[in-house]
């Protein structure tokens, strides 16, 4: 009983410190679109966000990228928020998941 509190405990440490703060991954998006993403990990998604808003600035002298930067700027953010709330979902199911017997 003793040894499944502290795996337990571990197990709640371990979530603790991998969690991902969804207003971090906000600000960081916000900062650099594509930068909330690499935060969550998801590198190419993030590379993906970036290639996007700077077509959208490369638009923007054809007037298109003038509707097209502000959405992917948005989309940006709302997937930044979105990859940290999942992550953490992912993170809280696999602490309650039961083990392998010791």
């Amino acid at each position: 009983m003793q040894q499944m509190a502290v795996n337990a405990s571990n197990a709640a440490v371990a979530v603790s410190l991998n969690r991902k703060s969804a207003g971090v991954a906000a600000i960081l998006s916000l900062l650099l679109t594509g930068a909330g993403q690499w935060y969550c990990g998801r590198i190419g998604r993030g590379f993906a966000f970036l290639g996007a808003a700077f077509l959208s600035w490369v638009l923007v002298f054809v007037v298109v990228g003038l509707l097209l930067l502000p959405l992917v700027w948005i989309w940006a953010l709302i997937d930044a928020i979105s990859l940290a709330n999942q992550h953490n979902q992912r993170l809280a199911a696999a602490l309650w998941q039961p083990g392998p017997p010791h």
